[in-house]
């Protein structure tokens, strides 16, 4: 028992780097660089559809290949204990801090502004968020590289933001809310899920391999 709950305590203190801080801090910005008191619904889903999602790629990026990073992975992958089930409690983990951090800064908002209702809103600028995150997490676990994470995150964010309702493809945009198009939030989850199970696939083989190497 005692050997497990170190385990996980590792594991905290890996996801509380300098990630956190980051993230926080571009939460904490919007604080600074919009006037909520003043400020519309429409207005504000705008902020959180066009500004908020980056705060996701800033958390998740960098837990994603740290054993890699750290020169670990081989002797983790040697161990009984399935390295997945590592992967999975981080992803949880960074999942609900990024809604702790969302439900306080949505919390503030409420109770500066009486013209927005941030709560109406919050699943869907919540999910961009999480998408942009876990898709550049995925990479970089795939890749081994948290510059090819970054960039993809980026690439898509910036894609993203400006496909509109242009037929197939606005299914996939991040500011469904603003174009009308709630769809593309469920769309955004789901594929957000389907590369945590992918990313789970990948190291489950990774780890195989990895041990039947060393027989």
């Amino acid at each position: 028992m005692k050997e497990k709950m170190k385990l996980w305590y590792y594991n905290i203190r890996l996801c509380l780097s300098y990630n956190i801080v980051i993230s926080a801090l571009f939460m904490i910005s919007s604080a600074l660089f919009f006037d909520f008191r003043d400020m519309e619904q429409m207005q504000y889903i705008r902020m959180g559809e066009v500004y908020l999602p980056l705060s996701g790629m800033f958390l998740f990026v960098p837990v994603g290949g740290l054993e890699e990073h750290v020169g670990s992975w081989e002797l983790v992958c040697s161990k009984r204990r399935k390295y997945v089930f590592i992967q999975l409690f981080r992803f949880l983990f960074l999942t609900l801090l990024q809604i702790v951090m969302f439900i306080i800064l949505l919390s503030f908002i409420w109770l500066e502004s009486p013209y927005i209702k941030p709560w109406d809103s919050f699943f869907g600028i919540y999910v961009d968020s999480f998408f942009v995150g876990i898709l550049g997490m995925f990479f970089a676990d795939i890749s081994g590289n948290y510059g090819i994470g970054y960039i993809v995150a980026l690439g898509y964010y910036g894609a993203g933001t400006m496909l509109g309702n242009n037929g197939l493809a606005g299914c996939f945009q991040l500011t469904g809310y603003l174009n009308h198009q709630v769809i593309s939030k469920y769309v955004l989850l789901v594929l957000a899920l389907l590369m945590i199970l992918l990313d789970s696939i990948y190291y489950c083989l990774k780890q195989r391999t990895i041990k039947r190497r060393r027989k």
